[in-house]
């Protein structure tokens, strides 16, 4: 019993320390209660989608006729071709031509469109697109919100390569923003091929976008989306690329907005 008494001074001495320090854990001033009612909402909307295809730009590429026209304007040493090859099927003309280096000489590079053969001198084939959405209906309210998130879903249906951004623009079609940021983002890779090289599975990619406060206040000024497709029209994989009217790539595309609002307590006048 006597040792109890002895450290009964040390027991005080740590409950009163205890005492002081405990209070500064939580609020000393627990009446202190704020008169709002603090809303952390979020909603989605879609903005939009769209169908990519190459059916306009195949229309403007000249066919196997206007390449051996071409052929027939160059110099004499090659101004006999036109004849010597006429009526042969348009794959075995492609590879006389290429046999003795007339395509790389011309820069032609070709694929089948719909089973027609089609020639051209760039690699990849730009397709465009845009949505006319206007971020004016939220620039009063742009101090509230807490997060902004762009959700994208896209399905390449060619069987090669796309490469793919998505630009805000102003109203005079100014870039405020890409949402790719990242090189390794704007690739998609070619769908699923069968063993006739035609497209059986498009690659499906579903990813989201998640801005910064910095990039929010920069988009204020947005009152337009421009989608870019380059479509590349190589596959080291595939011998013989071909491009049908029933490809696509598919973009969909939506955003996700997160705010705070203050929203008055109807219970403020009560008295506790």
């Amino acid at each position: 019993m006597k040792n109890i008494f002895k450290k009964f001074p040390v027991i005080i001495i740590i409950a009163i320390i205890i005492m002081d320090v405990l209070p500064s854990c939580y609020d000393k001033d627990f009446l202190d209660i704020s008169d709002t009612i603090n809303w952390h909402p979020s909603f989605s909307l879609p903005i939009g989608s769209s169908s990519f295809e190459v059916d306009n730009f195949f229309d403007t590429i000249p066919n196997i006729s206007d390449i051996l026209d071409t052929l027939s304007t160059l110099p004499d040493s090659l101004s006999y071709l036109p004849d010597s090859v006429s009526g042969f099927p348009d794959s075995l003309i492609i590879h006389i031509l290429d046999s003795i280096g007339i395509l790389d000489t011309l820069g032609f590079d070709s694929v089948f469109f719909n089973n027609e053969l089609r020639y051209f001198v760039q690699e990849k084939i730009p397709i465009n697109d845009n949505f006319d959405f206007d971020f004016s209906d939220v620039d009063e309210k742009y101090d509230i919100i807490d997060s902004m998130l762009f959700k994208i879903n896209l399905k390449n249906g060619f069987p090669t390569d796309a490469d793919v951004q998505i630009y805000l623009i102003d109203s005079v079609d100014n870039v405020i923003d890409s949402l790719f940021s990242k090189p390794e983002n704007r690739f998609f890779p070619a769908a699923e091929v069968d063993e006739e090289e035609k497209v059986i599975n498009p690659t499906h990619i579903n990813f989201d976008i998640d801005l910064s406060r910095e990039r929010i206040d920069n988009i204020k000024k947005a009152r337009n989306l421009l989608f870019n497709v380059n479509l590349s029209i190589k596959n080291k994989d595939i011998k013989v690329v071909s491009f049908f009217s029933s490809y696509e790539i598919d973009l969909k595309l939506g955003l996700r907005i997160a705010f705070h609002s203050n929203l008055p307590n109807s219970n403020s006048d009560n008295n506790y």
